[in-house]
């Protein structure tokens, strides 16, 4: 390890570089190489930071790129938030070993260094990390044995982290297109419980909707709007609508948070639903589709199912899934019941609304397909509830229509929003 911590002021945010000397700087003709490929093609690939801005991977990328005075939108970032140093160091490795070519000698010095520093990693773990054979490795691992520069073991630890886990997948990982991004995702990550990110890649969007919709909220008291025809509440649902009637509403109509997150949201809808729902009455609600079978079953704890519909979506770019390499142009619509299905009246399970509204914010639904289901399984007084109210989009719809609305929302944000909204709508 370096004895001083070096540091990179790449347009005013310091990057330190603790992990820089894991592996043997470049030779200065890899250096020069490298110099001459940032100047003419910029950084094509990502520096990996840590949550306090601590430079896992690409020291020498943004090292150049500064030298260079390359822009701050021409370094993207690769955020890792949560890992320890361990977990850091064996990720450069990963990331460094397949990229660089070092030579006999160099190799033997870094298979010494990862046995002192963690003698309980077994041969095959270091030697498939730093690209050489296991019998290398228990050559290198017998002779500091031997020399007394690290103790014989009854037991080691493999790749497969049966005796102690290690994290050797990508695990939550940020992806931020350049400087400006990643600023902004390491100032949502502050005071955030990393435990909360799902252990995949998101986008720096993603990753900040998680951390506003888990920011702690303010302990004082927000006063409910309660006029005639309306209710909203800001608070979660579960305990601010504790107090609808059992069994009388008419539809819920809304549009939970998707994501591995809030998952649990899902059965304790199913169980507020089949609560306060009338006998026979329907809970429509959207979904994503990542986890739509864990979804459909936490729902059938408590309610029946009854259909699978969808909404056409719009926007090209923002349907991309790259992980399952498709093109999402259809958002999942569920039709469950409280009791025996009573069918109001024909509707139709797939709505497309050649109309994209965001201008309140990015995740917001559609007037439309609101106005459809509700107008179609409801009558001019009866009840729809929102759980999650959102920008206010089913609140608006409903009391246009003239029905009763009562919705919660846990984003004092858009609650604010919200409530001008249906009071504008209700006017």
């Amino acid at each position: 390890m370096m004895d001083s911590i070096e540091e990179i002021n790449f347009h005013g945010t310091v990057y330190k570089a603790p992990f820089a000397d894991l592996l043997p700087r470049l030779k200065e003709d890899e250096l020069a190489q490298l110099r001459a490929d940032i100047e003419a093609r910029g950084v094509l690939v990502s520096v990996v930071i840590d949550e306090q801005n601590n430079i896992i991977d690409g020291y020498h990328r943004l090292m150049l790129a500064t030298e260079l005075g390359k822009s701050a939108e021409a370094v993207s970032f690769d955020i890792r938030p949560g890992l320890n140093d361990e977990e850091k160091k064996a990720l450069a490795d990963d990331l460094n070993l397949h990229r660089r070519h070092l030579d006999r000698e160099e190799r033997r010095k870094l298979i010494e260094a990862r046995l002192i520093e963690a003698p309980e990693r077994s041969n095959r773990d270091i030697a498939q990390s730093i690209g050489v054979s296991h019998p290398t490795v228990a050559s290198v691992r017998n002779e500091l044995e031997t020399t007394g520069k690290i103790y014989q073991l009854d037991s080691r630890i493999g790749k497969d982290g049966k005796q102690r886990p290690t994290t050797r997948g990508r695990g939550k990982s940020i992806l931020a297109l350049n400087k400006k991004q990643s600023d902004a995702a390491i100032e949502a990550l502050k005071g955030l419980d990393i435990d909360v990110l799902p252990d995949k890649t998101m986008t720096t969007r993603r990753m900040q909707r998680i951390a506003r919709e888990n920011a702690p909220i303010e302990e004082e008291y927000v006063e409910p709007v309660v006029t005639s025809g309306m209710e909203l509440y800001f608070g979660d649902f579960r305990s601010v609508l504790a107090g609808v009637a059992d069994h009388s509403v008419d539809l819920i109509f809304t549009d939970p948070p998707y994501g591995e997150t809030y998952l649990s949201l899902w059965s304790d809808l199913g169980k507020f639903a089949n609560r306060v729902l009338k006998p026979g009455r329907l809970l429509v609600a959207y979904s994503g589709q990542y986890h739509l079978v864990e979804v459909i079953r936490m729902l059938c704890e408590h309610l029946s199912y009854i259909w699978l519909g969808g909404l056409k979506m719009r926007g090209p770019h923002k349907n991309i899934v790259q992980q399952r390499r498709i093109y999402n142009r259809c958002k999942p619509l569920l039709f469950f019941v409280a009791g025996d299905y009573e069918p109001v009246e024909w509707i139709d399970d797939f709505f497309d609304d050649d109309r994209q509204e965001k201008d309140r914010f990015e995740w917001q639904q559609g007037v439309a397909p609101a106005r459809y289901y509700i107008e179609k399984l409801t009558d001019p007084g009866q009840v729809v509830i929102d759980p999650f109210l959102g920008s206010g989009t089913t609140g608006e719809v409903a009391v246009v229509l003239d029905r009763t609305f009562i919705g919660a929302e846990i984003n004092e944000r858009m609650f604010s929003v919200a409530k001008r909204r249906i009071g504008e709508a209700g006017k």
